[in-house]
């Protein structure tokens, strides 16, 4: 009997759950994927999950305020679409990382490789210039020589300073800030400075190869070097062998 009397009060006074249009359901569902998009897009790192976490949490406590106010909404649309809004830009957003990741590791490895490149280019220079500045100060030499020398050792200073400028242009180049100009290359040229700057220490080691293999013989030394032995004594007084 108190049931039917609450039946009909109810009755009279027009107390109904209502429903929602579709069109409103679907307006939040996309008002809940949009918020949870922007804030993949702008966001970062805990404040973005906060706000997702957020934004999930109103969608999952609204069904339940709205249905004390007396509506009765379609609510799986609004879920489904957070929730598929939250994975697919948690997806993305973990792609967009790893593809940061691997791209920040090739920079590094190719930056590692520039630099190993260019420690193992340098050490041609700074040895022709080790070598030569240690003839000049070693051992007695003509002017002619000594300014052979000192020509090669400003020779091979320029070639170090070039590399280094190459070097940093290597890296505007990578990064887009410089454009590259090809141009030929007289091969012969490039060996005839090779030459040049070996010959010094090449004679000196030529020398003491002959001198081994003669056993310390000077006079057969002279004949192989198809020099005075006279010559070969001067160069050895010279070169302190």
């Amino acid at each position: 009997m108190e049931i039917n009397a609450n039946v009909y009060e109810t009755l009279a006074r027009g107390e109904f759950f209502k429903v929602p249009p579709d069109s409103a359901v679907l307006a939040l569902a996309l008002l809940v994927a949009l918020s949870l998009t922007a804030s993949f897009a702008l966001l970062g790192g805990r404040r973005m999950l906060a706000v997702c976490v957020a934004v999930l949490a109103v969608a999952h406590l609204a069904a339940p305020a709205l249905f004390g106010l007396g509506w009765v909404p379609a609510w799986s649309p609004v879920l489904a679409a957070g929730w598929l809004s939250f994975l697919g830009g948690g997806g993305c957003h973990y792609l967009s990382v790893r593809r940061g990741l691997r791209k920040a590791e090739s920079d590094r490895d190719r930056y590692q490789r520039a630099i190993h490149y260019v420690t193992h280019e340098m050490r041609t220079p700074l040895t022709s210039i080790q070598g030569s500045s240690e003839l000049i100060s070693r051992y007695s030499l003509s002017e002619e020589k000594r300014k052979q020398i000192a020509e090669t050792i400003h020779r091979e200073s320029v070639r170090l300073g070039r590399m280094v400028e190459m070097f940093l242009s290597v890296e505007r180049l990578s990064a887009g800030q410089l454009a590259l100009d090809r141009g030929p290359v007289l091969a012969a040229e490039v060996l005839g400075v090779c030459v040049e700057r070996c010959a010094p220490l090449a004679g000196r080691k030529q020398i003491r190869k002959v001198l081994s293999a003669t056993g310390g013989n000077k006079t057969r030394a002279a004949e192989i070097l198809n020099i005075e032995r006279k010559t070969l004594y001067r160069k050895l007084e010279r070169m302190k062998l």
